[in-house]
């Protein structure tokens, strides 16, 4: 019988699997939360995941990776059912890889639809810092 996890879930949504490779080799981490990877293309059906998690201590913080050669309404659409019909505030991280041709202000004028919803934050690959967003997350976390 598989024994309850009383951790948060981080809930990790990617292609490229550097994020969950991080997760993997964060050891000290692992005791302050468990992870979840999922690939895509399965990414667009993560509710099921996020109920599963519910009973538990729930889903308390997402990383999705964010694939900017494709349009973004299936991105806005996951954001909007996460939010309105689910009523979830966890927070939402969408990563972008390395991508040169967008300057940081098409970057934003990009992203500017994901950024409509609370708890989002869109970052650049190469300006992500996990370790970062982690701690200051369990900082806010053990503040409340």
């Amino acid at each position: 019988m598989r024994q309850e996890l009383l951790q948060p879930t981080i809930l990790v949504v990617e292609n490229r699997e550097w994020i969950g490779r991080f997760l993997e080799n964060r050891k000290d981490l692992q005791a302050r939360y468990d992870y979840r990877v999922i690939k895509k293309p399965y990414s667009f059906n993560i509710l099921p995941v996020i109920d599963d998690e519910r009973p538990r201590s729930g889903v308390a913080l997402i990383f999705i990776d964010l694939e900017t050669n494709l349009h973004l309404q299936p991105y806005v659409t996951l954001l909007q059912t996460i939010r309105e019909h689910r009523q979830m505030t966890v927070p939402v991280i969408f990563v972008s890889a390395l991508y040169s041709r967008l300057s940081s202000t098409e970057w934003l004028q990009f992203t500017a639809p994901l950024l409509q919803y609370k708890n989002v934050v869109t970052a650049r690959q190469e300006t992500l810092d996990i370790p970062f967003i982690l701690e200051e997350y369990f900082l806010r976390r053990s503040a409340t």
